[in-house]
């Protein structure tokens, strides 16, 4: 690619990959909440709604 290193050891040479995903963590949650996408089926595996059962 024109001579450049890209990866070294798997892991872009020129950023911070890590810090990244930190960052898209942290703030992406907020960002989906935020984006107002409604949920068309809150249950679809209707698995809410089923009662717990105790450990025997």
């Amino acid at each position: 690619m024109d001579g450049r290193l890209w990866l070294w050891h798997g892991r872009p040479a020129d950023w911070d990959a890590a810090a990244l995903v930190r960052r898209a963590a942290a703030v992406g949650p907020r960002v989906v909440r935020s984006a107002g996408i409604p949920r068309v089926d809150p249950d679809p595996d209707g698995l809410r709604a089923a009662p717990r059962r105790s450990p025997s």
